[in-house]
């Protein structure tokens, strides 16, 4: 922990926009585990805890973030405060190695489990917490607990390629630029033009989009996951289309999303979530800086039956290059010059396509030590947050909800259809003519772009989807290599 003396700050400085509301729901909801986000991977290799804490340490001195705490009370507006010195390192060594496989799972995710709940005092420095699991001699188990008001994705590999490189006394780099020259930056930019932008851009937009497959909200809910996967032959459908069209593979992964919520809500403009880096391209030497410079904005798009699949995804990027210079503007403000209530929200479901490189961080290190099994997590405080998470060839999608707003059937379901849908956006067909993949089990088969699903909101979903394969009895519900059943077998 750091000392709260004068002696000991270094900067004090306003949030960010972001900042401000992650601050506003963390203390909301301080025990809901909101944007605490979590790193792991496993290190093989001669280990020396002494050494990985006096790297841990001098990864904190170089990247004022790190050492940066939150008041907020007795203030007119809350402020960061950068500390000189962390005295207290959070730092936990933990050997489970005499522990069989299960008991050793059993006794990393208590830990894990135990330290998320616990959270953090977000007055305090740092906003970060590391556990070492010594797994078996020569491998260990690396697992951080980080506070997202102090770093993004983005910023993940510059800390764990600066902390291994300080552990093999690598030389060190030069000194990044500090977080509150982002701050700085900020506070030059033109607010008016960037909330002229987005009104226009929403310009007849009134409502959220429904989503269609929700429910109303229930109490005690929590958070839950489900997950589909592009193939190696489906990804490399998906990229080879996108290469050929000069679009990114995010942009069909954002025109999946918007068609398949255009057809759960029944509406042919649709707007949605998305996350941006934030970092801007005039502020030099941004790419090194830690911080959180992660925003989210709304993308609004229209789904014309007679558009081919290739004219639509174009102008679906041009799109996302015309809001690059303005992605800065903070939501709250977005949402405020809208034509939206006050008191509702832009968009209740997130799209997020991780192409953070955290792989990078691994480049430099030497023959004997291998880092390997990198995995990032966390949770938002959006009802549906959706996630493309490249796995080596293939791609997973890994949907998030609040389990008081759906059910565990209709988000398998969904997350089953944005593959189909991605799939079959590979195509030259009119987005009318999209022909969908109901091959795979409980793949319910989407309606042409005239006949929008329409649900039932005090209908369980369980029944809805019984309705649906009644309807459609002889599609393939199960295949085992040349073998299938129908649902009616």
């Amino acid at each position: 922990m750091a000392k709260t003396t004068q002696r000991n700050i270094e900067a004090i400085y306003p949030l960010a926009p972001m900042q401000e509301g992650m601050l506003f729901h963390t203390l909301m909801a301080p025990r809901d585990g909101l944007y605490i986000t979590e790193l792991s991977c496993t290190l093989d290799g001669p280990f020396d805890s002494e050494r990985l804490l006096a790297a841990f340490r001098h990864t904190l001195e170089r990247h004022p973030a790190l050492r940066t705490g939150f008041v907020w009370e007795k203030v007119e507006k809350p402020v960061q405060v950068v500390f000189r010195e962390v005295d207290t390192v959070p730092f936990e060594l933990v050997d489970v190695a005499h522990l069989d496989d299960d008991a050793q799972r059993h006794e990393i995710d208590q830990r894990i489990e135990t330290s998320r709940q616990q959270g953090f005092d977000l007055k305090q420095a740092p906003l970060l917490r590391l556990m070492v699991f010594r797994v078996a001699a020569e491998r260990h188990r690396l697992h951080w607990h980080l506070h997202h008001l102090v770093i993004d994705g983005w910023s993940l590999p510059i800390v764990l390629r600066d902390l291994f490189r300080s552990y093999l006394g690598a030389p060190a780099e030069p000194v990044p630029r500090p977080y509150r020259d982002y701050i700085t930056w900020l506070k030059e930019q033109d607010e008016v033009a960037g909330e002229r932008y987005w009104r226009e851009l929403l310009a007849g937009f009134t409502a959220p989009t429904p989503l269609g497959v929700d429910r109303p909200v229930t109490a005690g809910g929590g958070r839950a996951e489900a997950r589909a996967r592009l193939t190696v032959e489906e990804m490399a459908r998906v990229r080879a289309f996108a290469a050929s069209r000069h679009i990114t593979v995010n942009t069909v992964f954002q025109g999946a999303w918007a068609y398949l919520l255009s057809r759960l809500s029944g509406q042919s403009d649709v707007v949605f979530g998305t996350t941006v880096s934030g970092r801007p391209a005039s502020l030099p030497g941004v790419e090194s800086i830690v911080g959180l410079f992660l925003n989210t904005l709304p993308m609004r798009v229209e789904i014309d039956a007679a558009t081919t699949v290739s004219d639509w995804l174009r102008e679906l990027q041009s799109q996302q290059v015309g809001s690059r210079e303005l992605e800065h503007v903070p939501l709250v403000s977005i949402q405020r010059s809208s034509e939206v209530p006050s008191g509702q929200t832009l968009f209740d479901s997130l799209l997020v396509f991780e192409n953070t490189p955290i792989d990078q961080a691994t480049d430099s290190l030497p023959s004997e030590i291998s880092l390997h099994d990198l995995e990032t997590g966390g949770h938002g405080n959006y009802p549906l947050m959706i996630l493309g998470v490249p796995e080596g060839d293939s791609l997973l999608i890994r949907a998030k909800y609040d389990t008081a707003r759906f059910d565990a059937i209709s988000v398998e379901v969904l997350a089953e259809q944005l593959r189909a849908v991605m799939v079959a956006l590979t195509t030259e067909n009119e987005l009318g003519d999209l022909a969908l993949d109901a091959t795979r089990p409980r793949h319910l088969e989407l309606p042409r772009l005239d006949q929008p699903i329409q649900l039932e909101p005090q209908v369980p979903v369980a029944a809805q989807v019984r309705r649906f394969i009644e309807q459609t009895p002889d599609a393939t519900a199960v295949a085992q290599g040349e073998t299938s059943w129908s649902y009616r077998q």
